[in-house]
Parts: C-alpha cells; sequence; structure tokens
C-alpha cells in the first residue's frame, strides 16, 4: 500500500470532500489520521510482524583534523561530518577518548592545548538511517569471510574493561541518545573494541516505522503495511478523523466500533498464511 493509496482509501470512505476533492488541509489532516493509525497498528500488531533483517556497515576508521578549545567542548572550527555524531574520536593531545556531538563539538570539555590536533574517528555507533528500531530481537552478527561471529551483549558498567582497545568488535550494548525535546531520538548500538577497519553488520531488529510527511505524497512511497492488515489500518487511522470539519461521512459511533474491530483483527494476524494452525487444543502461548 503506498501513501496516496492509503489516503485516497480514506477520504473515499470518510471524507464528504474524497480523495479528488481534498484541499491542503484536509490532505494534511489525512496525513495526519494515516500516522496516528499506523502508531495503532504497530502497537498491536503481533512481535513477528514488527520485525527485520537490516545489513548495517561499519566503516573504515577515519584520520581528521580538529581545532579544540581548552576547557571547552565546542571546536573553533568544523571538524566532523554530521554523520559522526555519537562516534569515538581518539585526538593526541588529551587523555581521554572523546566522543563527538556534532560537526563541531565534543561531548565532553577539552583539557589539552587550545590549536590544530590529528584526530581519528571511530565507526563505534551504528544505526540504521532508513529504518528506526527501539530494540534488538537477537545479538549482533559480525560477518567476516564465510564466518559469522555472534557479538556478545556487555553491561556499559563493564565498557571499561572492554573499550580501550582497537580490533575487532567482540561486545556491544544499546545506547540511546537525542533530545526529548524536539530532536530526534536514535537507539544506537555501540561496539567494543573500537573497530579497527570496515566490517559488515547484521542486525534482526524490532522495527518501527517513520512518521509520514506531507512531502512524501508526491513521491507516493510504498507504507510498511503488512497486505492482511491494510483495511484495519484504515478502520484504524479513521478513529483519529472524529471532530475534524469535513471529515464526518461516517457517523462517530460506527467508526469507533469499525476500529475496535480492527485492534481484534490485527492482533490476531497469523505469521503466514500458509502457516499450519495449532488444530490440537492447547492454550494460546503454550
Amino acid at each position: 500500500m503506498t501513501i496516496v493509496e492509503a489516503l485516497s482509501q480514506l477520504a473515499n470512505r470518510y471524507s464528504s470532500a474524497r480523495y479528488a476533492g481534498l484541499s491542503a488541509q484536509g490532505i494534511k489532516e489525512g496525513i495526519d489520521a494515516l500516522n496516528a493509525g499506523m502508531m495503532d497498528l504497530y502497537r498491536f500488531l503481533p512481535d513477528h510482524h514488527k520485525s527485520m533483517q537490516l545489513p548495517l556497515a561499519v566503516e573504515s576508521p577515519r584520520s581528521v583534523t580538529i581545532s579544540p578549545v581548552n576547557e571547552s567542548a565546542t571546536l573553533s572550527t568544523v571538524g566532523f561530518q554530521g554523520k559522526d555524531a555519537g562516534r569515538t574520536v581518539i585526538a593526541s593531545g588529551d587523555e581521554i577518548w572523546h566522543r563527538v556531538a556534532g560537526e563541531s563539538a565534543l561531548r565532553d570539555i577539552w583539557l589539552g592545548a587550545t590549536g590544530v590536533t590529528a584526530a581519528t574517528v571511530y565507526h563505534d555507533f551504528v544505526y540504521g538511517n532508513d529504518y528506526p528500531f527501539d530494540r534488538l530481537k537477537t545479538d549482533p552478527v559480525i560477518l567476516e569471510g564465510r564466518t559469522e561471529t555472534r557479538l556478545r551483549l556487555i553491561n556499559p558498567n563493564e565498557q571499561d574493561r572492554a573499550c580501550q582497545s582497537i580490533g575487532t568488535p567482540r561486545y556491544y550494548w544499546l545506547e540511546s541518545c537525542g533530545v526529548s525535546q524536539g530532536d530526534e531520538l536514535v537507539c544506537a548500538i555501540r561496539l567494543l573494541p573500537l573497530p579497527d577497519r570496515a566490517y559488515r553488520l547484521r542486525v534482526h531488529a524490532s522495527y518501527w516505522p517513520k512518521r509520514i510527511l506531507f512531502t512524501d505524497v508526491p513521491g507516493n512511497a510504498n507504507l510498511p503495511i503488512p497486505d492482511m492488515a491494510a483495511d484495519d489500518f484504515i478502520k484504524l487511522s479513521a478513529a483519529h478523523t472524529i471532530g475534524l470539519q469535513g471529515w464526518s461521512e461516517v457517523s462517530a459511533t460506527t467508526v469507533l466500533e469499525q476500529a475496535g474491530t480492527a485492534r481484534g483483527n490485527v492482533s490476531q494476524h497469523p505469521q503466514s498464511v500458509g502457516r499450519p494452525r495449532n488444530r490440537v487444543g492447547t492454550p494460546r502461548g503454550y
């Protein structure tokens, strides 16, 4: 299901203007309803519909030149790239291993001399740009040649024992970053030791969809909606149009009843329509 297909189904069923007659405000209201409906859908979907394999790339260490200022976390010039945020940087002139906070900022205060110094940025902070995830379902796997090495989850309190080295990653933990007031919250994988070269990483993650933006409509991208849940998704979205002008084609009571039925349907979706059913009679979950 694409964005336009979802928006047209929602409008043709629940808007007096129909899809062809939607104003810019109507389209925005429809997108807001689809976003809310998608959050509802993923809240009730079984876990097997909310996971995916993510192939992630770990980049090789990169040499940079930075201009730190004594007793400040802000650099005098831009020294990093936007993608470096969260990564570890080792620079001559200060005893600690720093973390990148922005293109011209470190996370911690620089206690070395003011000036220009050489540094190395390590890609030990890994996350997916295309698919946000809130937790991992299994440990990440490092692919080396024909072997697959599963990383071991480590307590962040034990990081000092493992992180003060550079080599092949063998440990990880999940780290959340970002500012809650308006900034994007990212759940990332912290690798230990610091990667000494480029690696392939495979992650089995719990999937959560990104919000639909008004600017996404012209591109008509596909929505991450299981085919069997498409109709229930529209009904869940319709519940968020109640009270909006021009979205009262169906009574609020009927819309809420349809949404309630949709929630029950979504929670019962099997992993595969061809998968054998439980015919023995054991209770659900056994």
